[in-house]
């Protein structure tokens, strides 16, 4: 049997409008292409934002997890780069099958 990937875009920002690119994946998402799940952490409630909020948990991450055939790819800021490769290892994920790029 063969095996369909699937690549899952998790994209947090502080606000809606602080995502970049966010056009060009929301085609990709719309095309099928990927699966994008947007999240915001500092959007104040009046906004309209009916997106995520909050900082990513194990429980939103989790149902993407196939420990056996999911690559990683974390990049972002140094605490998110810090504490994302921790969850998702957690969550039964092997660090070889994590990635990390730091900027900052």
């Amino acid at each position: 049997r063969t095996r369909t990937s699937r690549i899952d875009v998790v994209y947090s920002a502080r606000t809606a409008q602080d995502f970049a690119f966010i056009e060009e994946l929301q085609t990709l998402d719309r095309e099928g292409r990927i699966a994008l799940h947007q999240t915001v952490t500092r959007e104040p409630e009046s906004s309209g934002w009916s997106g995520g909020t909050g900082r990513l948990t194990g429980a939103a991450i989790a149902p993407l997890l196939d420990p056996a055939h999911t690559l990683c790819f974390v990049c972002g800021p140094q605490s998110m780069v810090k504490d994302v490769p921790a969850l998702l290892m957690s969550h039964g994920m092997a660090r070889n099958r994590v990635r990390i790029e730091e900027w900052g």
